[in-house]
């Protein structure tokens, strides 16, 4: 599995199957968080209340897309979307402005992010594109 984590060709290039490892991290990983969820519900709460989780999951991935899967990153981008939600708290009180605005904000923060990694990676495939056809030359 950690072979596939770290670089899927080599590891397809070695045999092994990375189709089958990533799906099985895949159910690994939703059989734990729902394991998570049962233990919660069941242990601490006791019965599901309506807003249990409001938007925990969908931060996370916002997260961990704008830390680009690095730690210090997703410490970074953590804080980010406390700051927001904190923030959008204050700015309804005080500014009586709508607490939607910081969905708002997080999507153009997200959009913004993966615009620049997808510009970057097409940035990156013509500059080596370039290097191969000066090479060939």
């Amino acid at each position: 599995m950690r072979v596939s984590g770290y670089n899927l060709q080599a590891a397809a290039y070695s045999g092994i199957d990375t189709k089958k490892n990533i799906l099985l991290v895949t159910f690994l990983a939703g059989g734990v968080a729902g394991l998570a969820g049962v233990s919660e519900v069941l242990g601490v709460q006791g019965r599901l209340y309506a807003l249990f989780s409001p938007g925990y999951g969908f931060d996370g991935i916002a997260v961990a897309l704008i830390g680009m899967n690095s730690p210090i990153g997703i410490i970074v981008g953590a804080l980010l979307f406390g700051a927001f939600r904190a923030g959008g708290n204050r700015m309804q009180m005080r500014a009586q402005v709508p607490d939607a605005i910081v969905s708002v904000i997080q999507a153009f923060v997200i959009i913004a992010v993966v615009a620049s990694q997808m510009l970057l990676e097409i940035w990156n495939e013509h500059r080596l594109k370039k290097q191969q056809e000066s090479k060939e030359a």
